[in-house]
């Protein structure tokens, strides 16, 4: 049994890590038949969701038909991934989060974090190094680099992705009259 587990685990991702924590998995098989990610006993993932070899869907996480973990994405705990929803790259949907719905592509990528009871809908964007939590409500909203939502609501924005962040002027003369300085 232990040279199974080692052989699975070197099969899984070149790396000793195990899928899901250790956690009792199962391979997923993709709608088109290709070899899928590893899917955690208690986890719920319908027919037609695609996950990729190096994604993994644990604890009691649900994927539904149409949505798409790809990458080394994780989900877990009992996050919700609804139709339509791409998570890719190392980005992590856990605990109570739920991406999508509403009719758009909602995307998650990078090595974002979605957590907490955070919902995340509509043509939504969190990418890079972002983390949605609390009870965090984003839609329609592009959401990267480092920013943190938590426990806010943000509806339509980019303002959380501003990526000309031009340095701020010399003050001059006055500048070197202040303790601060520039």
């Amino acid at each position: 049994m232990k040279f199974l587990m080692a052989l699975f685990v070197l099969s899984y991702s070149n790396s000793w890590a195990l899928p899901c924590g250790g956690a009792l998995v199962g391979i997923w098989t993709n709608p088109d038949g290709s070899r899928g990610g590893a899917v955690g006993k208690e986890a719920k993932v319908q027919a037609g969701a695609v996950i990729a070899p190096g994604a993994q869907v644990c604890d009691f996480a649900q994927v539904k038909s149409g949505a798409q973990i790809l990458g080394q994405a994780t989900v877990g705990g009992r996050a919700v991934i609804n139709t339509g929803s791409l998570i890719e790259g190392r980005a992590k949907v856990i605990s109570e989060a739920r991406v999508g719905g509403g009719g758009a592509t909602t995307k998650i990528g990078g090595e974002a974090i979605v957590e907490g009871s955070a919902l995340v809908t509509g043509a939504s964007q969190v990418f890079s190094k972002a983390k949605i939590g609390g009870g965090a409500k984003v839609n329609n909203s592009i959401i990267c680099q480092a920013s943190v939502i938590e426990g806010i609501n943000v509806n339509d924005s980019d303002y959380y992705c501003q990526t000309d962040d031009p340095e701020p002027q010399h003050p001059g003369e006055t500048g070197k009259e202040t303790l601060l300085g520039v």
